[in-house]
């Protein structure tokens, strides 16, 4: 059975600069092994769970992050500090991180 694709939103805030980036990113247009690595962390990973914890309060100099992750009729999203970033969705972020933009560039 094939899994189904996903549409990811990120945007990343905070830090010294506080210098705003955003990702989108359809895991369709992925190749076969990022593709693999990226659905394989949200099959894994408890998006209901995560999205219903409460956000940790910010931290000075320190980064923020929205994930917006659209799949299967479904949408999540989920607000967390970089320390408390889910370490199942660690290739989802990483995904998104090498596609970030400075917000409102893309």
């Amino acid at each position: 059975m094939a899994r189904a694709d996903a549409r990811l939103w990120l945007r990343r805030s905070g830090g010294l600069a506080g210098v705003a980036l955003e990702a989108d990113l359809d895991t369709s247009t992925l190749d076969e092994t990022e593709r693999a690595a990226v659905l394989g962390a949200l099959d894994i990973a408890d998006l209901p769970a995560l999205a219903g914890r409460p956000a940790t309060p910010p931290v000075p100099d320190a980064f923020t992050y929205e994930l917006r992750v659209r799949r299967g009729g479904a949408e999540h999203r989920l607000a967390f500090a970089e320390r408390d970033a889910p370490a199942a969705l660690g290739p989802v972020v990483a995904a998104l991180r090498a596609r970030a933009r400075p917000a409102g560039r893309h």
